[in-house]
């Protein structure tokens, strides 16, 4: 397994921790699935309180949503917007963050948005932290432009990666 798979696998089971069998378990087939994930787990940035904030994430097109997050930079305000990275609360935001694609294949069905702490009703919300909203909002708008932009993409991308595998088989 070559340097560039190894770092993208640490990356991806630090993001989401025990989704990854180790490297050494990969065959060739394998390794088609993982190559087409490096288009599913997602690096994307966006202005957050103080800065710019980096984050990877994990999109499941099994599960229409996003499947994990990791801030990856933010030079939020220690103690409140620094929260996006700790929070728990927060954070299960991102167990299923739901990004189901519209009708036309094209776009999400929903906005991913996020609301005042407490009042998430829909898959596609994001309950905020109290006292970070600036940190909060940024975090679903982030999400909202990097997954409007790649889910329909990765969603065309499946059957080509289906054929791959069964002539791999």
């Amino acid at each position: 397994v070559d340097a560039h798979i190894e770092e993208n696998l640490a990356i991806a089971a630090e993001a989401v921790p025990g989704s990854l069998p180790p490297a050494d378990l990969y065959i060739n087939r394998e390794l088609s699935w993982l190559a087409f994930n490096w288009r599913v787990l997602e690096e994307a940035e966006g202005m957050g309180y103080q800065d710019v904030i980096r984050v990877i994430y994990g999109y499941a097109p099994d599960r229409d949503g996003i499947v994990g997050i990791q801030v990856l930079e933010s030079k939020e305000t220690p103690g409140l917007g620094d929260k996006i990275e700790t929070d728990p609360d927060f954070l299960a935001n991102f167990e299923r963050l739901d990004v189901s694609l519209a009708a036309d294949g094209e776009t999400l069905a929903n906005a991913i948005v996020a609301v005042k702490s407490g009042e998430k009703e829909h898959p596609w919300q994001v309950d905020g932290i109290t006292g970070a909203t600036i940190s909060s909002v940024a975090i679903a708008n982030i999400l909202d432009r990097s997954a409007s932009y790649w889910v329909p993409r990765v969603r065309r991308s499946l059957g080509d990666f289906r054929a791959g595998e069964q002539e791999g088989s």
